[in-house]
Parts: structure tokens; sequence; C-alpha cells
């Protein structure tokens, strides 16, 4: 049977068989599907000469029919989970990354010490800078991904709190790499060197399983990883993601831990 016409067979159904007891079989299709009358008229024929063969006219085998409804997952509903997540570690990594740099190369970060911020609330500011940044981004795409493609998939509760996440995870990541490197253009090699492998081997772009398994296995170690599956389970499927929620809120504390550790006014 095709893949929308489906047999489901009960657990013991053979044993039961042996025993002379009765089973259900239930056939499950799609709604609408033309050809599905006709596989369960040929399943019940089946059926029916089992029954006579077998067991005397005693119907022991039961087919029954469900039909099932079938949600078509189009390609720009993949793409763009993927290609959000992707922007939003860039900006985090690449973004930051090189802007942190700058000040301290300029010694504005320096400066800070004479003003009532503090370096707890200049990293909040970045923050919330690109959590803005990353809404802005996603309201951006969302409308041109339904206007061009006709996407319809809204973010839910699960995949707003993701995209946070994602983009504190990068954030914290890009002061921390900031705050190592001092020199502008080691600063954007670097950032490059970290955000373009991650981008093309999470499996943003294409799917994991295409990889060669090691591959795979280096995938799952990358934060964009655990951003992009966690934002295509929350807003194609609607489901919940566990793993990804707990990856990246560790990862976000351990980066925003170090990002502070870095920090330091009079460097």
């Amino acid at each position: 049977f095709e893949s929308c016409r489906v047999l489901v067979i009960p657990k013991g159904f053979q044993e039961n068989i042996v025993k002379g007891k009765e089973v259900e079989i239930e056939l499950l299709g799609k709604k609408g599907d033309q050809y599905l009358p006709l596989v369960e008229n040929t399943v019940k024929t089946i059926v029916y000469s089992f029954n006579i063969k077998l067991h005397h006219n005693r119907e022991i085998i039961n087919v029954t029919q469900s039909c099932v409804t079938k949600e078509e997952v189009k390609p720009i509903d993949c793409y763009v989970p993927a290609i959000l997540a992707a922007f939003i570690m860039t900006n985090g990594i690449i973004g930051v990354t090189v802007n942190t740099s700058e000040f301290r190369r300029r010694g504005i970060i320096k400066r800070l010490v004479a003003t009532p911020l503090s370096k707890y609330e200049w990293i909040l500011g970045n923050l919330l800078q690109q959590v803005l940044l990353a809404f802005i981004l996603t309201a951006v795409m969302l409308c041109l991904a339904w206007l061009v493609f006709d996407f319809h998939k809204v973010p839910n509760v699960y995949s707003i709190l993701l995209i946070i996440l994602g983009a504190v995870t990068f954030c914290s990541l890009g002061i921390f790499l900031g705050g190592i490197v001092k020199d502008v253009e080691a600063a954007t090699g670097i950032a490059n060197a970290i955000a373009f492998p991650m981008m093309f081997l999470s499996g943003a772009f294409w799917p994991v399983e295409l990889m060669p398994e090691y591959l795979q296995a280096v995938a799952k170690l990358l934060p964009l990883y655990y951003l992009h599956n966690g934002l295509r389970m929350t807003m194609i499927y609607r489901k919940f993601d566990p793993l990804s929620f707990s990856v990246l809120v560790i990862l976000a504390s351990v980066f925003i831990i170090l990002a502070v550790k870095i920090t330091k006014w009079r460097s």
C-alpha cells in the first residue's frame, strides 16, 4: 500500500489468530483518496476468504477504516527556521565580536568606568539589543515569506523563547570573543571562522542525516544545531523540544558567565 493507506496491525495479532480470538485491524487513509474504497474492499475480500477457509465463516478478523488528515510541509517551511537561526547566530557572533573588539581597541570600554554604567548593565544592554534585533529580523523574514512564498507558520510561545535564548547565547559568545581579541581584523577572522563552518555543519541548510556519521556527531556539538532544530520542531511541527531548550539554556548561562569574567572596564 502507499504511505497514505496503512494497515494498523495490533500487537499479538498472530498469537490471537492461532488461539481463535477475535482481532481487529484498522485501515488508515487520507481523506478524499479516491482509491481508498478499492483498497478497503480488497482487504475485506482477503479477510473474508481467510475467515471462511480457516475459521468456518467465523469473523475472527474485523476490518475498520479511519481517515487521517495530513498537513503538507513545503520547502519554505523548513528554510525559514533555518535561515532565521543562521542570521541570529551571525548577528551575535560576527556583529557583537567585531563591535566589542573595536570598542576595546579605541578605548571606549575603558572610558565607561567614568560613567554610572556598570559592566553588568553594559552586557545586559548588548543582550537586549540582540534580542530586539532578532525579533525585528523574525518579523521581516516572516512577512517576506508570507508575501512571496505563502508561508503561514506563526511562531508560538516556545519559538519566541528559543529566539530569545538563541540571541542571548550567541551575543554573550560574541562579547566573550571580543573581550579576548583586541585586534579588529583578527576578531573578524575568528568570528567568521566560527560562524560560517557552524552555519554549514549544523544542518541549517541541508538535513544532518545526509552528512557522514562523523559530521553528524560534529553537528550535534554546535549550538546552532539546537537552535535550528528547536525552531523547526516548534514552528513546523508544533512540538516542544526539551533537548534544544536545555542545551541553549546551559550554553547561554556559560557564555554569560564567561562574558562577565572577560569584560573589564580598565583593560
